[in-house]
């Protein structure tokens, strides 16, 4: 597949994505700055528990799972992640008038 067929390819998942879903979103993460910082990236370690939005911070990367302090939900850090990053998309989406292109105006960003 040469490029010009793989941006025509992509250009079809990216409408089909776009026209089956209400709502896509996406975690918008500096890698690049988070990889130059060994140390940072070893130690980012906060999780959100998504139902009371508690947030427990140093937990380390290999602690996949745990018990919110507050509520007592037992949260799976993936699961959980995705589900914040949604409520926040939602939240960016009832507060800003979408049209069919996208959006009127640029919200602020929303930093989790």
């Amino acid at each position: 597949m040469d490029n010009t067929q793989s941006a025509t390819h992509f250009g079809k998942e990216h409408a089909t994505l776009v026209c089956e879903n209400q709502v896509i979103a996406i975690e918008d993460l500096n890698v690049r700055g988070i990889m130059v910082n060994r140390k940072l990236a070893r130690a980012i370690g906060t999780g959100v528990c998504s139902e009371c939005g508690t947030v427990s911070e140093g937990l380390p990367l290999n602690i996949r799972e745990w018990a919110c302090s507050d509520c007592g939900t037992k949260q799976d850090r993936d699961i959980a992640a995705a589900k914040v990053i949604l409520q926040k998309a939602l939240h960016t989406v009832r507060s800003t008038e979408i049209k069919a292109c996208g959006l009127a105006h640029k919200p602020e960003p929303c930093l989790i």
